[in-house]
């Protein structure tokens, strides 16, 4: 209406163009001569920004703005899943994207102290090297929620700490500082030291651990044992069981694969697991190919090119890309007496981000006898593949039946491994 109109005349337009200001206009006039073709300008940017308006209130709500359980960001699921875009979902295991354990990829309200906690912070390979205290502290600045964080450095109840003097021989004497660390090492026949060793990292040292054609483990030393399915080598932390596995325990552990020693990847690899007397694994940590038994043409599974960690039935809880030359952080936190599985994730030297859980596990592991005599694996175990000459019903029996291609050279490094007891603060 032209009241409207008088009134931009006599407000607005006076405040941006200097011109207007020399004029003398009463409210009750009408407009002068001059600004009639200004008017009419205005008459139709206000007819414009009316319909305009009533558009917008006609209109549904925006992507992004409706209610409450409409304004999660694209990937984030509902909020029982509360997973971030690019980490997959547990049902699946499969990331949407690439793992960018980033904080503006993190789940919605993470980091909130009555939520969520970080078992580590920088965590990785990040420390100074040298030995005894010049040893790298992976995982220091924990808990940067405050007294609602995650176990402190100080509730370590193990710590698997290389220092740079120890080298891959040491595995050969039994009375050395390394050797101390471990209490079994599952191999091939030859010498410990020519399937473990001690690489030199950029940061602190790190334990490789290699499989060969002959890395065959004969349990026993029986021959009729002799597992020719598998080529495996492990390494079996000292670990005091009676505190490991009681309470809450959270186990953290640095995986690098390297390109100059590629794994194939329609095979698959047990890379790390808590296992217990009936092999099964509490968790376990994996990469290339799921077995099929009926897979005689040997190709790779869709998930080959990733690691997952898994719980016991195997199924998926958190999966991420596989990048060769990447260092890989993992911390597994086991509730003992709820039997409870939660995944925490990062690269390099970015913070741990929980991923997954906390989630329920198979309830067999109730039993405190199978627990107690678990076992801490840091492995490099390579499934076989079917092989059609074996009759169906045996191949699932992969420890011994299966194809295996002469091995290059094949491997994987460990660092940052330790272990720290209790819940959040």
């Amino acid at each position: 209406p032209d009241a409207c109109l008088k009134a931009a005349v006599h407000v607005a337009l006076p405040q941006h163009f200097s011109i207007f200001s020399k004029l003398s206009i009463s409210p009750n006039s009408p407009p002068p001569p001059e600004l009639l073709p200004m008017l009419s300008v205005l008459r139709v940017q206000l007819a414009l920004c009316l319909l305009a308006s009533l558009s917008h209130a006609l209109m549904p709500n925006p992507q992004g703005f409706g209610t409450a359980a409409q304004r999660r960001p694209q990937g984030f699921g509902t909020a029982a899943q509360g997973q971030p875009q690019g980490f997959g979902t547990a049902a699946q295991g499969q990331p949407q994207a690439g793992f960018n354990p980033t904080a503006q990829r993190s789940p919605q309200g993470f980091g909130a102290a009555a939520r969520q906690a970080q078992p580590g912070s920088n965590f990785g390979m990040n420390g100074a090297s040298g030995t005894g205290a010049q040893q790298a502290q992976p995982g220091s600045n924990l808990g940067t929620n405050g007294a609602t964080g995650p176990p402190s450095l100080s509730n370590r109840i193990f710590d698997f700490q290389l220092t740079n003097n120890m080298r891959g021989t040491d595995l050969d004497n039994s009375s050395s500082a390394l050797k101390r660390l471990i209490t079994y090492i599952v191999k091939g026949a030859a010498s410990a030291s020519q399937y473990v060793g001690i690489a030199p990292g950029r940061s602190a040292p790190e334990l490789q651990v290699r499989i060969r054609d002959d890395s065959i483990f004969v349990p026993g030393g029986n021959a009729a044992n002799a597992q020719n399915g598998f080529r495996r080598t492990d390494v079996l932390p000292a670990i005091n069981k009676a505190n490991a596995f009681n309470g809450i325990t959270t186990w953290f552990q640095t995986i690098r694969l390297d390109s100059s020693a590629p794994l194939v990847l329609n095979h698959g690899y047990l890379l790390a697991s808590i296992e217990i007397p009936v092999s099964d694994h509490v968790w376990d940590i994996f990469t290339g190919s799921d077995f099929d038994s009926q897979n005689t043409a040997h190709a790779a599974s869709r998930n080959s090119q990733t690691i997952r960690v898994r719980d016991l039935r195997t199924n998926t809880l958190f999966s991420v890309p596989l990048q060769y030359n990447q260092a890989f952080n993992f911390a597994i936190t086991t509730d003992w007496s709820a039997n409870t599985l939660t995944v925490y994730a990062s690269v390099g030297n970015q913070p741990l981000r929980k991923v997954a859980g906390p989630t329920p596990n198979d309830p067999k592991l109730a039993s405190s006898q199978a627990v107690q005599n678990g076992e801490y694996h840091l492995q490099l175990i390579k499934f076989p593949l079917p092989d059609a000459n074996v009759p169906l019903a045996q191949r699932s029996d992969v420890p011994h039946f299966g194809f295996q291609e002469p091995i290059k050279q094949e491997s994987v490094f460990f660092s940052n491994v330790f272990i720290t007891s209790g819940g959040q603060h």
